[in-house]
């Protein structure tokens, strides 16, 4: 059975750590890598090493949280590019 927020939380955590490394914003690597000290235990989770603890829903979590930040990424990053080529003036 697959049920409990531990998944979710997992999803946020891969997502702070991803993040923080893919914009290269020395504030966000500096949470990334102080989220990663503090619950960086939970990333043993998504292995199968209890009976009862839903791994699954750990590395489904942990799969989100890495796909949504690259996706969020990658979507600002063609917004700012598409924003400055947008902003340009044709050369005369």
């Amino acid at each position: 059975m697959v049920l409990g927020a531990s998944g979710l939380i997992l999803g946020w955590l891969t997502y702070l750590l991803v993040r923080g490394f893919l914009t290269r914003n020395v504030g966000q690597v500096i949470i990334s890598v102080l989220v990663l000290l503090v619950y960086g235990g939970m990333i043993s989770g998504v292995f199968p090493t209890s009976a009862g603890v839903s791994w699954q829903a750990h590395l489904g979590g942990a799969v989100g949280g890495v796909l949504a930040a690259w996706w969020l990424h990658r979507r600002s990053s063609h917004h700012r590019s598409r924003t400055v080529a947008v902003g340009r003036r044709p050369s005369r």
